[in-house]
This record gives C-alpha cells, structure tokens and sequence, in this order.
C-alpha cells in the first residue's frame, strides 16, 4: 500500500471508468477487437490500482464477489456455452444464434459466443485477482519489518 492521497483520489475517481470501460471492451470485442479477456485484464488493472491505494486487505474487504466465485462463474458460462450447442444436436462449443426482434423491424442475433465470452471475462478478472492477492499476501512476509 502506497499512502498517498493523491493516489487515492484518483483511485477513486478511475476505478469505477477503468470498469465501466472493461464492460464496454468486453461487448465491443463481440464484433470488433476486445472481448472477454482485455476487458477482465482492465478489471484487474482497475482492483491493483485499489490495491496500491488502499492495501489488499481492504481491497478484498470491499469486493463484493471473491476471486475463487468468479473464476467458478466463468467456468460455468465457458461450459454452458458449449453445452447449449449440445442441445440444439451439434458438437460442443459450436455457435448458437438466436435472432431477437427489437422494435423498429430490426432483429439482434444473440449467440451463445457472447456467453462464453463472458465466461472468459469472469475467469480472467477473478484468476488475475487471486494472483494479485496472492503477490501481495507473499511479498509482506519476505518484506522485514
């Protein structure tokens, strides 16, 4: 932890753009470059730069979700995106696409790719987590006091 209050402050203020621009990276990298794994990389950024301002200990104390809960989380949305083509009667992992009429005529296709995708964010963001506490946890005890 790093005692600045200008580090704080900033902290404060970009911690919640460095996570609202992930989400907009995880759903632009749907059609365009990005996706899942820049976009849990920048929720990583967003906790290490927490991290240095505030310490892990409060870091995790704010955290919502845990690291080993969204690590989990993707796994599950990695692996129901495979299974979803298994019950259509296609092999595992194949792109299943829904088209979604919105008003105005115009129709969205949703596929399950956006669901693994989503898996690949929840996995990054909650592996790089668990790394970051975990380099932290192990540098205060070879650290002297």
């Amino acid at each position: 932890m790093i005692k600045s209050v200008i580090l704080q402050t900033t902290a404060r203020v970009l911690v919640p753009l460095m996570l609202l621009f992930s989400v907009f990276i995880f759903f632009r990298g749907h059609n365009e470059s990005g996706g899942g794994f820049i976009g849990g990389l920048l929720v990583v950024g967003s906790i290490a730069m927490y991290a240095l301002a505030y310490g892990v200990t409060e870091t995790a104390k704010t955290m919502r979700v845990k690291p080993p809960d969204l690590i989990a989380a993707g796994v599950f949305c990695a692996t129901a995106a495979g299974v979803i083509a298994l019950l259509v009667g296609d092999t595992f992992l194949t792109g299943v696409w829904v088209d979604i009429p919105l008003p105005g005529g115009e129709v969205y296709a949703l596929g399950s790719a956006l669901l693994f995708d989503l898996g690949v964010y929840f996995g990054v963001s909650g592996a790089g987590m668990a790394i970051l506490f975990s380099l932290e946890s192990q540098g205060k005890k070879m650290l002297p006091n």
